[in-house]
């Protein structure tokens, strides 16, 4: 790979911790992301796991326990507000449903960002328009800079990603729907949450949520439900809201409440809960493009055979990415239980 500059569409989680690595290992990295700055709020991340592990070699673990959010646990309530079931982070090593550490999206992604600064260029407020591949690697024209040339793209833009769509064609080919829709945004806080992340299961697939936020006065709110899939506008946040609106009527215990204060939150989320799929075709399903021509395709043993998994390009000089050993584990949520395929393990790489 003679072309070193690498272009990361994407300035959440994945593009600056991506961005940090390779910058650390002798490529020139620039991250685009559409928005004007990196994105506040957003919803907790479970540190656990090889996250966890990533975290403590960047040397970024103080910083993010700095910003992490103080919660005791998970607890389940009723409609009527009374708690039936707790489970605390102590239990399962702090990797239960709720970890030891938790840190909210947009407290973790400045943290990267910051770790990133001045190895990597940002271009905010700002997306890619165009690829356009030959034997030495790509040209990328955007929405605002000035077209230039990279080794490779990357993709880390998401479950609605720009470069995907560019690189393999509609989102609709690679996307697949779980049966579930979710939302989350900020709300005031009017309820005392003792610290806890509390759940309620409505029935007909409705699970509404509040859990402690890192700023005094606010709170995290989540309302999810099992439905086939629907048609919204991604963009018409209005319509959205009015889905989640008449899908929780009549829900009882602070849904209403929720719902109101839905209509005026700064962070309102909404999309399904989906997996990536790989279809027909030599660059189908592909999450990474890898530029140069003499990039080849290489697949685990295990992949004809795993239904999540999407093939990835690597260039002939890197070496095969290892298979994980963490195993997929059918889905336990309420909300999407019904629709995933069984469990299935991936084989230790030899």
């Amino acid at each position: 790979m003679k072309n070193r500059d690498v272009l990361i569409s994407g300035a959440g989680i994945a593009g600056p911790a991506l961005a940090y690595w390779l910058s650390g290992h002798g490529f020139t990295t620039t991250v685009v992301e559409r928005a004007p700055a990196p994105r506040a709020g957003g919803q907790t991340v479970d540190l656990r796991g090889a996250g966890r592990t990533v975290i403590e070699r960047m040397g970024l673990m103080d910083r993010v326990r700095e910003v992490s959010v103080s919660q005791r646990g998970i607890a389940f309530v009723g409609a009527d507000g009374r708690i039936a079931a707790r489970m605390p982070t102590e239990l399962f090593g702090g990797e239960g449903i709720v970890s030891e550490v938790e840190v909210l999206r947009g407290d973790l992604g400045q943290v990267l960002y910051e770790a990133t600064v001045p190895a990597t260029e940002y271009l905010f407020d700002d997306t890619v328009r165009g690829l356009e591949q030959d034997d030495e690697g790509v040209t990328v024209t955007f929405e605002k800079a000035r077209p230039r040339r990279v080794g490779l793209v990357i993709g880390a833009d998401g479950l609605n990603s720009a470069v995907r769509g560019l690189a393999f064609g509609p989102h609709a080919q690679y996307v697949r729907p779980l049966g579930c829709y979710t939302a989350w945004f900020t709300v005031p806080a009017e309820l005392d949450l003792g610290g806890w992340f509390l759940m309620h299961n409505a029935p007909g697939g409705l699970v509404a949520s509040i859990r402690p936020g890192r700023v005094p006065g606010e709170v995290k709110a989540g309302l999810s439900f099992r439905s086939t899939p629907i048609d919204y506008d991604p963009r018409d946040t209005t319509s959205q809201m009015d889905i989640l609106a008449a899908r929780f009527s009549g829900a009882g215990w602070e849904v209403p409440r929720l719902l109101k204060a839905m209509r005026t939150a700064p962070d309102f989320f909404f999309d399904p809960i989906a997996r990536f799929a790989s279809t027909a075709g030599p660059a189908a399903g592909s999450r990474w493009l890898a530029t140069p021509a003499t990039a080849r395709r290489r697949l685990p043993a295990w992949a004809p055979a795993w239904p999540w998994s999407a093939p990835t390009c690597w260039p002939v000089s890197w070496p095969p990415p290892a298979a994980t050993t963490a195993r997929r584990s059918a889905g336990t949520s309420g909300c999407c239980a019904r629709t995933w395929p069984a469990a299935r393990s991936r084989p230790t790489a030899a």
